[in-house]
């Protein structure tokens, strides 16, 4: 069944969790069940020892006290990730969203970064009086959350038949627990830090839905800042029914996306709320580095050509793989996977054995500067395709949710489906034919960013 046919016929008004409406959560959950279902990137488990994770909780504690927030008003309080940040080939540590946010008003508005650490290796930096490590507010969260769980303290004010035959109800508890402490420990912060507005990026992770539900309460506005093209088949962003007239405390008050056609696809369904809305406010970082000139091209010296392929959660088609085998020698192969989804160890070694370089170089390099020498782009749904068109490089789909989601975008402007090997065969070997790219669907204007991310204050 599709999640809008569920929507459509239970009363998701209904779903409450203390004071707040949790059915965002469950649309993701539903979504995932169905789209992750062959993912390949599985989460690792946490296997460090009692006393480690105690040892770390205290670590965390003892750096938190020592660095207190103390009360002043700021601007814009900007919620980060650990795997946000890349270090540089000079070792300097570089965020792609707030990095240039703090290039182009940084000096005219008083902006504060909170960082969650998502992933097990930070890249290590200096932090500024403006960065606050979240650390231990995570690890407390997370405490408190079991300890629920063990005092079985079940606060879902709803009825849980629905939830118990279709979900994992044990996790949905223990989620909503997390984002219940999270969101009173964030309370407490912008209590005492009084922006006037916050920023995220992606909305439907733990600490994003969170942050959401503290500024709610407190009548602060969050932005959401888009972290990739949108499409017509991820329903996250599009195709929200039966929706509540005061929207969902779990959602941000403003998605700040790239392009006007990406704005629409939200505004069709928020419209319907008093609380929601869709702004184009365009790429930041694309804006940043126009404004750097970084957009050139790098010579090819070799005579053949280089192709990026953007991994993603689901396996690679056996098409793709079995072309792959008879073609090692005629291109350069680049493989690059998402910093928050690593790769199982033997998927590596097999695609390194046909890479030009070892994947986790090219995984490490900044995308855009993998750009400056890449000829083509071969990936499932990735919508790296988009930013990609700024330089002039073509993308090959090769996944049900791009040929789906990106219908009416593709077969020109650098953007391809291959269904089977003749096709990907036929591209890959008619590149001039397909690298015409007359339209770019991403704005980038310095101008209008420095007035969205002002006007977003007031």
């Amino acid at each position: 069944m599709k999640i809008e046919d569920i929507e459509n016929k239970i009363n998701v008004s209904n779903f409450k969790y203390e004071d707040f409406n949790f059915w965002p959560i469950i649309k993701l959950k539903f979504i995932q069940k169905v789209r992750l279902e062959n993912r390949m990137n599985k989460f690792s488990t946490d296997k460090k020892n009692l006393i480690l994770k105690l040892l770390g909780f205290f670590i965390s504690f003892y750096k938190y006290t020592r660095n207190r927030i103390s009360k002043e008003k700021i601007d814009i309080l900007y919620l980060t990730r650990s795997s946000d940040y890349t270090k540089k080939p000079n070792n300097e540590v570089f965020n792609q969203y707030v990095d240039p946010m703090l290039n182009f008003v940084g000096e005219e508005l008083k902006i504060k970064i909170l960082e969650i650490n998502n992933i097990n290796k930070q890249a290590s930096k200096n932090l500024k009086n403006d960065n606050i490590n979240l650390d231990f507010v995570a690890k407390y969260s997370i405490l408190k959350a079991k300890i629920k769980r063990l005092l079985r303290i079940n606060k879902i004010l709803t009825d849980i038949d629905f939830l118990k035959k279709n979900l994992d109800l044990n996790n949905i508890e223990n989620e909503l627990s997390i984002i219940s402490g999270y969101s009173k420990e964030f309370e407490k912060i912008l209590k005492k830090l009084k922006p006037k507005a916050v920023y995220i990026i992606c909305f439907y992770n733990l600490s994003s839905f969170a942050m959401s539900l503290a500024c709610h309460k407190l009548k602060i506005k969050v932005i959401e800042y888009q972290h990739g093209f949108i499409n017509d088949y991820y329903n996250m962003y599009t195709n929200w029914k039966n929706l509540p007239n005061h929207g969902f405390e779990l959602l941000p008050d403003i998605f700040w996306v790239w392009a006007e056609d990406n704005a629409k696809k939200i505004n069709k369904w928020s419209s319907k709320t008093t609380k929601h809305k869709a702004i184009v406010g365009g790429n930041i970082y694309l804006s940043y580095r126009s404004k750097l000139a970084k957009f050139e091209k790098k010579e090819n010296i070799s005579k053949k050509k280089n192709i990026l392929v953007v991994l993603q959660f689901t396996e690679l088609p056996e098409f793709f793989i079995n072309y792959l085998k008879k073609n090692k020698d005629n291109f350069n192969w680049y493989f690059r996977y998402h910093p928050l989804y690593p790769i199982p160890d033997n998927t590596k070694f097999f695609l390194n054995s046909f890479a030009i370089e070892d994947i986790q170089k090219t995984s490490a390099r900044d995308l855009h500067d993998t750009f400056s020498f890449t000829n083509l782009i071969v990936t499932l749904y990735s919508t790296v395709a988009f930013e990609a068109q700024i330089h002039k490089i073509p993308t090959i789909f090769m996944g049900d949710y791009a040929k789906k989601g990106f219908k009416n975008l593709l077969g020109k402007n650098g953007l391809f489906y291959a269904k089977n090997e003749f096709d990907l065969n036929n591209y890959l070997n008619n590149l001039n034919a397909i690298s015409r790219i007359d339209k770019v669907h991403l704005e980038f204007d310095a101008n209008k960013i420095k007035k969205v991310i002002k006007d977003s204050l007031n």
